[in-house]
């Protein structure tokens, strides 16, 4: 039973596919939920992570808050589905909700886990928030009946084991009820790398794997895998990770992780049977990377008619690499560059020269302007930022876990200095000069290689995104 684990499209409701919802009301220990007054207040307090338990405590609503990052008490409700074994490995070890649960998947960014009771609530301007394994249901009806209408929704769903979003954004459930598109699958691209493993284990790109729990299992019919990904190179030892890009409704967020594990000692049926590990070494490496970010802001200017290469100077800090990135910016009109940014695929090297050989059309420049460590392409229209890394790498030592989050943590910062000669093109340097930071909102395309040390062998996974670049062999 799910009930206690896990416990704005059509415009038509659903819910005569769903029958009726109960509506009585409940209220247990630890089902207090977070209480924000906006999504800007939620993404301050994620991108922040400071809120402590005592600031927490001031903003919870309907009883005792439990987060999903504290540690499964004695008499949760949820230990009452588990074997014994089950109940004392995660008494014993001291396990969270988060862990034992395998949370990982759904929210992998854990200064937003934290805001999260223990069944993924949390209310947001005078809206309730879940988030399940099938998305993240949303009502006006921000009390214990709310809570109860979405819980009872939800099973009726995994009782009918059928769902489509026919690609909207969200499904109306009720009059009062959404459902957003939170996980929707990747088109994952097929590929074979060589790993840096001391046997040379080849290292398999999987579209598809083993979950982390028994709740994930149960769903595969009904979603696809659209978990982390894991790869047992040594014995009972693994590297876990994932290329996510998730949309809470109220939250929006994408990133990759790579992390290390070992397998617990027994059969574990209905909770992750992996404990973390500290790796030697994790490394994050992203290839062709791309983005497409919309500025929102109104825009009265004039650009140049061709293409037109104006810097080659700047550089992007991103939390992506362990350096600053030197990038190259180009300005345009949307539908030429929308165009052009879509051709260039393939290597590094092969991808600057597409971009010397289309600006080389335009007179004024030679193909020497673009430096061969150019790292990213910036594409400017008065509407949109074309972005793609071509290639960029971080690691850490000594460590479990290793997350990048690439919209909040990481910004792209404009202004008029982009621009080597303001005074050709004043009127679009006074436009940059109001925009003063562009969050990534979504993974377009992309590929990124998540390794692992562990016991001085080195291990991996390959994930993509609908990429298209070149498939190449890694030795180290």
């Amino acid at each position: 039973m799910l009930l206690y684990i896990l416990s704005g499209c059509s415009d038509e409701p659903m819910t005569q596919h769903f029958g009726e919802t109960t509506t009585e009301k409940f209220q247990t220990s630890g089902d207090g939920f977070l209480s924000l007054p906006s999504k800007d207040a939620l993404q301050d307090a994620i991108e922040q992570g400071t809120m402590t338990r005592s600031t927490i405590s001031s903003f919870v609503e309907n009883g005792e808050f439990t987060s999903l990052l504290d540690e499964v008490s004695s008499n949760a409700p949820c230990l009452d589905e588990l074997t014994t074994e089950e109940k004392d490995t995660i008494l014993s070890q001291h396990l969270t909700y988060y862990e034992a649960f395998g949370y990982e998947d759904l929210v992998p960014n854990e200064n937003f886990a934290k805001l999260l009771n223990w069944k993924g609530e949390i209310l947001v301007d005078d809206s309730l928030y879940r988030i399940t394994p099938i998305g993240t249901f949303c009502t006006s009806d921000a009390t214990p009946v709310g809570s109860q209408k979405i819980e009872s929704l939800y099973q009726q769903i995994l009782q009918k084991d059928s769902l489509a979003f026919n690609d909207s954004t969200y499904i109306k459930l009720t009059d009062n009820v959404l459902l957003y598109n939170s996980f929707p699958e990747y088109k994952l691209e097929g590929t074979s790398l060589e790993s840096r493993a001391s046997t040379e284990v080849p290292l398999k790109h999987y579209a598809s794997n083993k979950s982390n729990g028994w709740v994930w299992k149960q769903l595969s019919n009904l979603l696809g895998d659209r978990s982390t990904k894991h790869y047992e190179y040594l014995h009972k030892k693994r590297v876990n990770g994932s290329l996510y890009d998730y949309n809470y409704g109220v939250y929006a967020e994408s990133g990759a992780f790579v992390s290390a594990s070992r397998k617990r000692g027994g059969f574990f049926r209905k909770i992750n049977g992996w404990k973390d590990i500290d790796a030697q070494e994790l490394e994050i490496e992203c290839k062709d990377l791309s983005f497409v970010l919309d500025y929102n802001v109104p825009y009265t200017l004039t650009f140049p008619s061709n293409l037109q290469l104006v810097s080659t100077s700047n550089y992007v800090q991103t939390n992506l690499s362990d350096k600053p990135l030197r990038a190259i910016d180009i300005l345009g009109y949307d539908v030429p560059a929308k165009a052009f940014y879509s051709t260039l695929k393939g290597t590094a090297p092969q991808i600057l020269n597409m971009v010397r050989k289309e600006l080389n059309r335009n007179k004024e420049l030679n193909r020497d302007k673009i430096p061969d460590d150019t790292e990213v392409i910036r594409i400017l229209t008065p509407t949109k930022c074309y972005t793609k890394i071509l290639e960029c790498k971080t690691s850490e030592k000594n460590s479990s876990k290793l997350r990048k989050v690439f919209n909040h943590s990481w910004q792209f910062y404009i202004s008029n200095n982009i621009i080597n000669n303001p005074t050709k093109l004043k009127s679009v340097a006074d436009f940059f000069t109001n925009v003063k930071s562009i969050p990534v909102k979504h993974i377009e395309s992309g590929r990124v290689i998540l390794l692992s040390k562990i016991d001085g062998s080195w291990g991996g996974l390959v994930i993509d995104k609908n990429y298209k670049g070149i498939d190449e062999h890694i030795y180290r």
